[in-house]
């Protein structure tokens, strides 16, 4: 295996661990997302790193999951125009605090058992999508 091939792998997992996404990744390193497949498929000890980097990229969107539902995000208010809309007292740009209340359903589901008996319903646009959880008992599944 050559030395940049070598690189490539590397720097590949690293970006998957920062961004998440397989195609952007491969993106960011000049690489195309089915050459990732073929390296998982064909080096044993890539799809092992890949494995590792997968579980990172999980703990690094569920941080940001986590900083946008309880810090939440600066959102900056504009005029019809396109001009910013300014602080009456300051001058500055305005802004609001915003907070992702569906981000933070989800955490609780995850860590909390209390909160993953109930049914979820997704809205994906033109579908909406019903998930149930094990531990709702429905068709003979759960605890």
């Amino acid at each position: 295996m050559s030395r940049p091939t070598i690189t490539r792998k590397a720097a590949f997992l690293e970006s998957f661990r920062e961004c998440g996404g397989i195609a952007r990744a491969a993106d960011l390193v000049g690489v195309h997302r089915a050459t990732v497949f073929k390296w998982r498929r064909d080096d044993p000890k890539f799809a092992a790193a890949f494995a590792d980097a997968q579980v990172e990229a999980a703990h690094n969107l569920e941080d940001e999951a986590r900083r946008r539902a309880i810090e939440g995000s600066r959102r900056y208010r504009f005029k019809a125009d396109g001009s910013p809309l300014l602080h009456p007292e300051t001058g500055l740009p305005y802004f609001e605090e915003v907070y992702s209340d569906a981000l933070l359903m989800l955490l609780l589901k995850a860590h909390s058992p209390k909160f993953r008996a109930v049914e979820t319903t997704i809205n994906a646009g033109a579908a909406t999508v019903a998930v149930y959880l094990p531990e709702n008992q429905r068709d003979g599944e759960g605890a």
